[in-house]
């Protein structure tokens, strides 16, 4: 690695695409994949030092009604960021197995969630000693570069369906049920929920004038075009004037008129 590239991964940004065009495409590849690297690896610091001044905290952080929220206020991160971190490290604490792959730069901060909510909510039907093969098998799945989310969570339909219980099926099990609500900085609420079929229809039924497609007060506006489209279909549906007779002083041809002399 040469000096200049060692200076991109570990220095400042400031200035930094003023002097990228001395690198060469290779050493451009490098340079990103150690930032991704970097990137990672701070990702799990900052999980683990959350997570111990969660469970230490002092004055300001009770005072921000949590270490995420004192997080977002002290950082450029926004407050639902703020607490996902701070909820990712407290989740992590009971599958060491999942945070040491997280630490270690293997598992992905999204991935480490997946695999967590699973944990935390396994299917009924899965007995206890099956979760740590199944935790094995989550984690080779986000494991490495061709890792995906959509790779994750295939494996994690395919545990929920082999572990599937014949008791209460995911459509009527009311203890999936969440609500979560928080207030925004502008004053505005944001729901989050999850809920059974019925709970869910009865919610829909009682938000359905919220669903409603709502008009202008004062209609659309029409363009000047539209407007006199509008006024001439206005005048074609004034009453159609009598029909003039036409017909009345019609003159016949004179080989019309000799035939009908001939039948007369």
């Amino acid at each position: 690695m040469s000096v200049l590239l060692s200076e991109v991964v570990s220095g400042s940004a400031v200035g930094l695409r003023g002097r990228l065009w001395q690198l060469s495409a290779s050493e451009l590849r490098a340079a990103a994949i150690e930032a991704s690297a970097e990137i990672l690896r701070l990702e799990a610091v900052r999980v683990a030092v959350v997570d111990e001044l969660s469970m230490r905290p002092d004055d300001q952080v009770i005072a921000s009604r949590g270490v995420g929220c004192w997080l977002a206020a002290n950082t450029m991160l926004q407050i639902r960021d703020g607490k996902k971190i701070a909820a990712l490290g407290a989740a992590l604490r009971p599958f060491p197995a999942v945070a040491a792959r997280f630490d270690d730069g293997d598992c992905s901060f999204d991935h480490a969630v997946l695999i967590v909510a699973f944990c935390e909510s396994p299917p009924k039907g899965m007995p206890e000693e099956a979760l740590p093969r199944c935790i094995d098998l989550l984690l080779a799945a986000a494991s490495g570069v061709e890792a995906t989310t959509t790779k994750v969570r295939n494996v994690i339909a395919t545990l929920e369906r082999i572990f599937e219980s014949d008791e209460i099926p995911p459509a009527e099990d009311v203890d999936r049920n969440e609500l979560r609500i928080a207030s925004t900085l502008n004053g505005r609420v944001v729901v989050r929920g999850d809920f059974d079929a019925l709970t869910g229809e009865m919610l829909l039924s009682a938000l359905s004038n919220l669903t409603m497609p709502t008009p202008a007060p004062d209609g659309t506006p029409r363009c000047p075009v539209g407007g006199e489209a509008d006024r001439g279909r206005v005048h074609r549906t004034d009453p159609p004037l009598p029909r003039l007779r036409q017909n009345r002083h019609r003159r016949w041809p004179a080989s019309a008129r000799e035939r009908a002399h001939q039948c007369s």
